[in-house]
């Protein structure tokens, strides 16, 4: 899967840095085409439209009406916009996320990932766990972040990388941040044998720490607990 980016902005300095995010975000799987005027809605149409909203929100909003007549292309605001009206008109077009400049290239990566994570399971035709719908949809706060800031170092493919930020994702939300791979596989709808797979490679990583529960009889049961170090810091 390749997407198309349209890229709009006024300003080059910032085409590049969004064209920099990408390339660090996706390499080679997205073709950018940059542009600081409107371009006219002719093909190869855009999978996905990022644009400067100010002072030409009606006009960009005709080209995305436009280039949805004949594709089904997202839209995501990179804007100095900040009036309520434009950022609620954003949200009745769909907008799958809103930037505002200056932008944080921290938060910029995270919602380019969001976006291409959906995307991949999406064409793959599956359906869609929860898990995966929780990373699009909910943008956690900056302390939360910290363990998927640095998920990416781990050699992994985008839907085992997917698949170990649900992980930690779920760790930091459970109660005493800790699960079992019986507990990780029914949030996350996968088999025990996969979910614990993933624990054990954020156990190989550093992510998380391993301890045998006590049982009585049968199998030991693992719990897996996420590093302190990865906690959000207490009031």
């Amino acid at each position: 899967m390749r997407l198309i980016v349209w890229i709009v902005d006024p300003d080059t300095a910032t085409l590049r840095q969004l064209q920099d995010a990408w390339h660090a975000v996706a390499g080679t799987r997205v073709l950018l085409q940059l542009y600081t005027a409107l371009p006219a809605c002719r093909p190869p149409y855009p999978d996905l439209l990022m644009a400067e909203i100010q002072s030409c929100c009606a006009a960009v909003t005709q080209l995305l009406l436009s280039l949805r007549q004949k594709k089904s292309t997202d839209f995501l605001p990179v804007t100095t916009d900040t009036r309520p009206s434009s950022f609620t008109r954003a949200q009745q077009l769909g907008a799958i996320d809103y930037i505002l400049k200056p932008f944080q290239s921290r938060r910029l990566r995270r919602s380019l990932r969001r976006y291409l994570a959906l995307k991949q399971g999406l064409s793959a035709g599956e359906a869609l766990t929860q898990g995966q719908l929780d990373l699009f949809f909910y943008t956690p706060a900056s302390s939360e972040a910290k363990p998927s800031a640095t998920m990416p170092s781990l050699a992994l493919s985008p839907s085992e990388l997917l698949l170990c930020r649900q992980l930690l994702s779920f760790l930091l939300r459970c109660e005493q941040h800790q699960c079992t791979a019986a507990q990780a596989a029914n949030i996350l709808a996968v088999s025990r044998v996969t979910a614990r797979k993933y624990l054990e490679i954020l156990l190989s990583a550093g992510y998380v720490d391993k301890k045998t529960a006590a049982t009585s009889v049968g199998r030991p049961c693992y719990w897996y607990q996420i590093k302190a170090r990865l906690l959000p810091p207490q009031d």
